[in-house]
């Protein structure tokens, strides 16, 4: 089981998980969009063999703090794990994102090239504007939902885009998680809707200021990142590389834990 801590960052208090002991390398993990830091728990154990492995909830979801007023800027995000990564002392830092996480880590490399080894970018969107950006901040004005019941709150759980081949449990246990009572006895989601509302992503503005080496890793069946778009990105960059985890859509680290190790494991192991 992984260790819970909390660090206040930025004036918010934010909640991570660790696995691990320090080392000569510190993996950090970024969840997507709308998730929490425990879609890391079936594979972090793994990646730890080699180190400590900390994922952090980003601001606004899971256990971390809603900032106030609501400032969901890709630079806000960046400006978090910057303030971490300095308040741990972490040394030849890589990078995993997933979806927009890795959007993040992109951001990040581009601002911070000295405190970052090397960059996973796991099954991520490369271009969010138009009537999508609008749907998203639509749903950002949403009221959060309510429910009576933990167990009903549970139910409504869903993965967005929903193809996955994870086991039930696994989806229980990621439900579970990311889930809270409020302050009057009803039951929510932890994840701030207005996070929802956040500036356009436009990968290939930013991957002329990335230097280290980044590995672009899809799903096979991905729904959000096509082939064609993944070989492009590792083409684009200095120094890109590509792998495809087989049988698995967006969420790739639920859908085949094995294979996202292996091809990261084998890519960290290049660079520590």
């Amino acid at each position: 089981m992984p260790e819970e801590r909390f660090l206040t960052v930025n004036g918010l208090r934010l909640h991570y998980l660790q696995w691990g002991e320090a080392g000569k390398r510190s993996l950090l993990l970024l969840h997507a969009s709308g998730c929490h830091a425990h879609w890391w728990d079936g594979v972090a154990p793994r990646l730890a063999e080699d180190g400590l492995v900390i994922a952090p909830d980003l601001r606004g979801h899971g256990d971390s703090g809603r900032p106030e007023p609501p400032d969901y800027r890709f630079e806000a995000y960046v400006a978090d794990l910057a303030a971490l990564v300095a308040a741990r002392h972490l040394e030849d830092v890589i990078l995993v994102g997933h979806s927009m996480g890795g959007y993040v880590g992109l951001c990040y490399a581009a601002t911070q090239p000295a405190a970052l080894r090397a960059l996973v970018v796991a099954d991520m969107l490369c271009e969010l504007d138009g009537e999508a950006l609008a749907r998203l901040h639509q749903a950002s004005t949403r009221p959060q939902p309510v429910f009576a019941t933990r167990e009903e709150a549970v139910q409504r759980f869903r993965l967005q885009p929903p193809e996955t081949v994870a086991p039930p449990q696994v989806l229980r246990a990621l439900a579970e998680q990311a889930v809270c009572q409020t302050a009057d006895g009803t039951w929510t989601f932890k994840f701030d809707r207005r996070a929802l509302n956040h500036p356009p992503v436009r990968v290939w503005d930013v991957l002329p200021r990335v230097a280290c080496p980044v590995l672009v890793v899809r799903g096979e069946h991905s729904p959000l990142m096509p082939a064609a778009n993944a070989e492009r990105l590792a083409r684009a960059l200095r120094h890109g590389a590509l792998a495809t985890v087989p049988g698995a859509y967006h969420n790739l680290m639920l859908d085949n834990p094995a294979a996202f190790v292996q091809v990261v494991q084998d890519f960290c192991r290049r660079w520590r």
